[in-house]
């Protein structure tokens, strides 16, 4: 964990960075390449697409339960409603 101070200072020189990147795009282009290519980055960067594609893949199958759930119950009304 940063301290207050070092947090600041890391977010000032972060900022500057960033402002001069955006006044020069050949400096934003290689601030950028240079994040995406550090190893820490494709991990994160992996580990997020992986995680948003099992979130869509539970969805996808909570989705089939509730469609099959509703099918179930109404199998179920009409059976009342045939017994009536």
């Amino acid at each position: 964990v940063l301290s207050k101070r070092t947090n600041n200072e890391f977010k000032k020189s972060f900022n500057k960075m960033l402002n001069s990147a955006s006044k020069d795009p050949s400096i934003l282009k290689k601030f950028i390449e240079s994040i995406v290519e550090k190893e820490e980055f494709k991990q994160r960067f992996l580990g997020l697409t992986q995680s948003q594609v099992e979130n869509i893949l539970d969805s996808r199958e909570e989705l089939k339960c509730n469609e099959k759930n509703l099918e179930e119950n109404q199998n179920i009304k009409n059976q009342f409603q045939d017994k009536e």
